[in-house]
């Protein structure tokens, strides 16, 4: 899979997981609407690919998505980065964003001899995903909770891992 296809994909995945169209993604604006999926569609396209397939890999990168200089996505991985290591809800959601980003993988990768394990990772990650929702609605940002919900979504992402036992996991990489 060609670096330029990952970054489609990602593209496609954080325009999915914001709620705005992929366009607005891609188009060379700084509106809140934009840069917030652009950044996340920026790492998962990083984390993905490896230093070969990346060579130049934030010029690469901002090529590929919103039409960015280097400088600009260096500052967006680690402006992410940095809020990802802050924020516990934000972790919790790139994981999920990360999940189905790997998902949407495995699916433009999928042969005959896959497509079984597709159906059944589809609908872990779905159950995951109503999961993770169901405990962030419970505390529903109480943060003598943050804890409680830390270790359950950490479990629930755990659990997810133990059940895909012997998929083959080389889509997720």
């Amino acid at each position: 899979m060609t670096v330029k296809q990952v970054a489609k994909i990602a593209v496609k995945v954080a325009a999915k997981h914001y709620g705005v169209d992929a366009k607005i993604i891609q188009a060379k604006n700084s509106t809140r609407q934009a840069v917030e999926p652009r950044k996340l569609a920026q790492k998962l396209t990083k984390d993905y690919c490896t230093v070969k397939d990346l060579a130049h890999s934030a010029a690469k990168i901002g090529d590929l998505i919103g039409n960015q200089a280097k400088g600009t996505v260096i500052h967006n991985l680690v402006t992410y980065q940095s809020l990802l290591d802050f924020s516990e809800a934000e972790k919790a959601n790139y994981e999920v964003a990360k999940e189905q980003f790997k998902i949407a993988i495995f699916e433009a990768t999928a042969t005959p001899d896959n497509s079984k394990q597709l159906e059944n990772v589809v609908k872990l990650a779905k159950g995951v995903q109503k999961q993770i929702n169901e405990i962030n609605e419970m505390i529903n940002g109480d943060p003598i909770m943050e804890g409680w919900r830390k270790y359950k979504i950490s479990h629930v992402l755990s659990a997810m891992d133990s059940k895909l036992g012997n998929v083959d996991k080389a889509f997720l990489v």
